[in-house]
């Protein structure tokens, strides 16, 4: 590897790469590529000011939950109150319906009592002959 220019603990350097990468096309033949790989680092790399570090993330992740799960629980109490308003609206009607159905059976229960009272006097009427 003396001809290749190596930096960083013998890992070849851009240029070296480069200069692989463009050999002339009769020479071509006889070069093998090798894969270009990133250099790897040894320690951790000081992460730039906009990048979050995993404390932040974590915190940010669980604050994006709990606002999902605030917006899950809001449309599920809308969804509740939809039902109990509908609950209620069926109710008020019923109630009128109720209500038209008691007026029925008090109309019908005075018309049964007039048939009644005209049946027993005619009953009584027929006794008297």
């Amino acid at each position: 590897m003396s001809h290749n220019k190596t930096s960083r603990g013998g890992i070849p350097s851009p240029s070296s790469r480069l200069s692989r990468a463009t050999t002339t096309s009769s020479n071509r033949s006889n070069v093998k590529l090798e894969p270009i790989m990133p250099p790897q680092r040894q320690s951790t790399p000081k992460l730039p000011d906009d990048v979050l570090s995993d404390a932040d993330a974590s915190l940010y992740v669980a604050l994006f939950k709990h606002n999902i799960g605030k917006a899950q629980r809001e449309m599920h109490l809308q969804h509740v109150k939809a039902v109990a308003l509908d609950a209620v609206d069926q109710i008020g009607v019923e109630s009128v319906l109720l209500e038209e159905e008691r007026k029925r059976l008090s109309i019908l229960a005075s018309i049964a009592g007039s048939l009644k009272q005209e049946f027993d006097d005619r009953e009584l009427r027929i006794e008297q002959l």
